[in-house]
This record gives structure tokens, sequence and C-alpha cells, in this order.
């Protein structure tokens, strides 16, 4: 697998347990305090998934 396949893998795989914790957890998202609205699960996903990603990306290249 190249770096890009490794990297989208587990950004997704970020998101999945984000998910999870975020439907299971009472802690509200960054992105909005103490509302826990879809909007706002999404949009720490997608910080989740580019930080993720761009960690995995980045190992790979040294690697």
């Amino acid at each position: 697998m190249d770096r890009n396949t490794v990297g989208l893998i587990s950004a997704t795989a970020l998101f999945v347990v984000y998910a999870i914790f975020a439907a299971t957890s009472s802690l509200p998202p960054s992105t909005s305090p103490g509302n826990w609205s879809g909007l706002s699960i999404v949009a720490d996903g997608v910080i989740l998934i580019l930080l993720g990603y761009g960690v995995f990306y980045f190992w790979s290249v040294r690697t």
C-alpha cells in the first residue's frame, strides 16, 4: 500500500473511533461547547481526519 492509502485508512479509523466516542461521551465537542449538534461532531471529525492524515503521511514519508 502506498502512503495515501495508509493515510486514508488511518484517518477513517480515527473518525470511526471519534464518532463512537462522541456518541457515548457527555463531553461537549471543542468546536461548539455544550452543544451536541451533528454539525459540531462532523467539524471535530474533519479536524481529527486532517490531523491524523497529516501525521501518518509524514510518518510514512520518513520510513
